[in-house]
C-alpha cells in the first residue's frame, strides 16, 4: 500500500432546470473563510475539482451566482456535488426548430453550389469570378456552421507585426478559415 491520496471534489452549480451555470464561484471554506477558489464554466463535462487532504473528514463548500449564495458541508468521500439554485432559470437556447431548419436550407444551397462548381469545371475562371465564388463559399460556410450546434475557435499570430493575435469564434471562424484557406 501507499501512502493516503487527496480526495477530489467535484462541484457542480446548476440552475432550476438542470443546466449548468457559468461563471458562478465556487469556494472551499474553513473557519468561515475561503481557502481556495474557482470559477465555473458552465459545462457538464468541466466541474470545479477541488483537491482535498486526507486529514479533512468533510469540507464546507460555498457557492454564488451574482448575489445569490448557497453552502454546504459535503463528505470528502463523496466525488460529486451539485448546488442548484432553484431561483435562477438560465434561457434555453434554440437547438432545434429555425436554426436546423436554417442550416439544412444554407447547408444544401452551399452542397449545390460546389457540385455544380465541380461539375462545370470552370477551367479558365476570371480573377473577379474567383474572388466571388470565393467569398460566397466563405459566407454559406460560415453561416451553415453558426447555425449548428457547437464552436470552433481560430486564432493566430500575425508574422513581423509584434506578435499580434487575431482570433474567430464559431460561424465567423469557419468563414475567415474558408476564406483564407480557398
Amino acid at each position: 500500500m501507499g501512502n493516503l491520496k487527496e480526495h477530489p471534489i467535484n462541484v457542480f452549480v446548476l440552475d432550476r432546470n438542470g443546466t449548468p451555470i457559468a461563471k458562478a464561484i465556487v469556494q472551499m471554506l474553513e473557519k468561515d473563510e475561503p481557502i481556495a477558489q474557482a470559477t465555473t464554466k458552465g459545462y457538464f463535462n468541466a466541474p470545479v475539482t477541488f483537491q482535498i487532504s486526507p486529514d479533512y473528514e468533510s469540507v464546507k463548500l460555498r457557492a454564488k451566482v451574482n448575489r445569490a449564495v448557497k453552502e454546504a458541508t459535503v463528505d470528502v468521500n463523496e466525488r460529486n456535488y451539485t448546488f442548484q439554485f432553484e431561483d435562477i432559470v438560465l434561457p434555453k437556447t434554440n437547438v432545434g426548430g429555425t436554426s436546423m431548419k436554417a442550416a439544412w436550407v444554407f447547408g444544401t444551397i452551399l452542397l449545390f453550389f460546389l457540385i455544380s462548381l465541380v461539375f462545370w469545371n470552370p477551367t479558365n475562371l476570371a480573377p473577379t469570378s474567383q474572388k466571388v465564388v470565393r467569398l460566397l463559399a466563405s459566407v454559406f460556410g460560415g453561416l451553415v456552421s453558426g447555425f449548428f450546434v457547437g464552436s470552433l475557435n481560430l486564432a493566430g499570430k500575425i508574422p513581423r507585426l509584434n506578435n499580434v493575435t487575431i482570433g474567430a469564434v464559431g460561424g465567423f471562424a469557419v468563414f475567415v478559415l474558408i476564406y483564407l484557406v480557398w
